[in-house]
């Protein structure tokens, strides 16, 4: 490895890492109103359930089935997963920036 194509490498992960930067707030974002929606869809079903006179020992089983329940959890499950998978990327290009600045600072 020569010193231009290290800085030329430094180089693509400081921009993959502002990349992935740009994308922390829609990402937060969507989590965010995915919880706000399947937390919702969760009211609305206990709710639903408890004006029908239904026992509340069975409320919580009827609301996991309920299928707006469901899917808003679906959806919260994929922006949560969509959440960490993002900020692993960026703890794995920060630690390929640090060892290429390494390497780099052996080869000057």
């Amino acid at each position: 490895m020569d010193i231009i194509s290290v800085a030329k490498m430094i180089e693509k992960a400081i921009a993959a890492i502002g990349e992935e930067g740009a994308k922390s707030a829609k990402l937060s974002e969507d989590r965010a109103r995915a919880m706000l929606e399947r937390d919702k869809a969760i009211a609305v079903a206990i709710l639903k359930h408890r004006s029908e006179g239904i026992p509340v020992s069975l409320i919580d089983k009827l609301v996991r089935a309920d299928e707006r329940v469901l899917e808003a959890t679906y959806r919260y499950e994929v922006a949560e997963s969509a959440y960490r998978a993002h900020f692993a990327r960026m703890e794995n290009l920060r630690a390929q920036l640090n060892g290429l600045q390494s390497i780099y600072k052996h080869l000057d």
